[in-house]
């Protein structure tokens, strides 16, 4: 985000959405900053902060995580679903990730 709305000397205007329906919640963030042409989430370059994004999601949520982008360039809109209770989540390979407040020993990565 900072980097979407920082060229603007006049400030900036972002806009987050948060909706939970059927178990799953949805993050929506819109700005109107310079924007950016179509992007393909699955040929980012590595180190854009759209691909950081997608490989947290991934390693929290794994595949129940989806990610994606509505709306018309050059200011969409970027979206991200998860599941609303991650105890749920089964990882390969991984514990499911601690309840909200609960302790854990194991690092996690947030």
């Amino acid at each position: 985000m900072k980097y979407a709305v920082s060229p603007s000397r006049e400030g900036a205007c972002i806009i987050v959405r948060a909706s939970t329906q059927l178990g799953r919640t949805r993050i929506e963030v819109g700005d109107d900053g310079p924007g950016f042409d179509a992007v393909d989430l699955a040929n980012l370059p590595a180190g854009h902060g759209l691909a950081l994004l997608e490989a947290r999601l991934k390693m929290q949520f794994g595949t129940a995580a989806q990610m994606g982008i509505d709306g018309v360039p050059p200011r969409p809109c970027i979206w991200f679903e998860v599941p609303s209770d991650p105890a749920l989540v089964s990882l390969p390979n991984h514990e499911a990730p601690a309840p909200s407040g609960g302790a854990s020993n194991e690092p996690r990565v947030t």
